[in-house]
């Protein structure tokens, strides 16, 4: 499933999963040198691959 997903948003759902409390896109745009919308536009695409709504369902997806 997550074999979907390109390198950089593999990375931002590694960095989602690692601390779900850091999750805004200001906070992981930070961390991995790249603008808040960019890491926006990154999350869009990653849920629309995984057939998800929500990061707390990408969580769960991701532990479960």
């Amino acid at each position: 499933l997550f074999s979907r997903l390109t390198a950089r948003e593999a990375e931002i759902v590694e960095r989602i999963i690692a601390n779900p409390a850091e999750v805004s896109s200001k906070e992981i745009a930070a961390r991995l040198g790249i603008s808040p919308r960019t890491v926006d536009h990154h999350r869009a695409r990653i849920l629309e691959k995984l057939g998800i709504r929500s990061l707390a369902e990408l969580i769960a997806l991701a532990k479960g």
